[in-house]
């Protein structure tokens, strides 16, 4: 079991409350701290969705919670943006909460903390892991995700193409080299496609370049991450491209026959 989570379990069974915990690779949680208070969790990635039956999105939804526990994510932007929709969830006085391993950047996320919420204290300190928490006097203000989007042009036929990307999506911000690398392959073959699967599709820019290279083909593209779909379907409807994009596992797919299969895996 990851130590971060046992070391969240821990705390949580000391201190029982209503919470909600947010983040990935949880799905460990509810076995390792039945004597917490009720749990309930969320969750950008589909896998860790269907291991603990909770819903999957960008943000929570509702308002008003007594505690919001996130598990560090790997990258600080997304902690950032999370601290900040969480600190806007809780109810006056509620809890604040932050799990991570030293290699997580956990020190660097009591700074963060201490920005959004106040003064920080540790709740639990073991396996080189920490939980830090602090308490929302009022909750803050409704925080606007499309305020956390970077935008940047991908040459394409017919123009560059505008790209959305969110924190926690691959590469975030920028053209990664091995997308530019397929990018290139592309440009290069000569178009036949007739049914396209962008697999794991992060902001889109594979699924939305072979859309406006082959608008008669059929794309689709797919991703585990509510985030990267949310950013794909703004990428492609900034650009006025046609396709669908799933938020599902590749074996939730309806069988289909494709010509094309293009991914670029972190």
């Amino acid at each position: 079991m990851d130590a971060a989570v046992l070391t969240l379990a821990e705390a949580l069974e000391r201190a029982p409350r209503p919470t909600l915990v947010w983040g990935e690779g949880i799905s460990a949680l509810p076995s390792a701290a039945g004597g917490a208070g009720p749990l309930t969790f969320f969750t950008d990635d589909l896998i860790t969705a269907r291991a603990l039956c909770c819903d999957s999105g960008v943000a929570p939804p509702g308002r008003g919670y007594e505690r919001i526990a996130l598990r560090v994510p790997k990258a600080k932007a997304l902690l950032e943006l999370r601290l900040r929709v969480a600190a806007s969830l809780l109810a006056p006085g509620g809890e604040l909460w932050v799990a991570g391993h030293g290699h997580d950047g956990i020190k660097g996320a009591a700074r963060l903390l201490a920005g959004v919420a106040g003064p920080v204290e540790v709740v639990r300190l073991k396996r080189r892991c920490r939980v830090l928490g602090a308490r929302v006097a009022r909750p803050a203000e409704p925080v606007d995700l499309a305020s956390f989007a970077r935008r940047f042009k991908v040459p394409a036929p017919g123009g560059p193409l505008a790209v959305t990307s969110l924190p926690g999506v691959f590469n975030h911000g920028a053209l990664d080299r091995g997308t530019a690398l397929l990018l290139e392959q592309l440009g290069a073959a000569v178009p036949a496609w007739k049914r396209v699967l962008d697999l794991g599709c992060g902001a889109g820019v594979l699924g939305a370049w072979i859309a406006r290279r082959k608008p008669t083909a059929t794309v689709e593209l797919l991703d585990v991450s509510a985030t990267a779909v949310a950013a794909s379907r703004q990428t492609l409807s900034d650009n006025g491209l046609d396709a669908v994009v799933h938020h599902a596992l590749v074996d939730e797919l309806p069988e289909a026959v494709y010509d094309l299969v293009v991914s670029n895996p972190p």
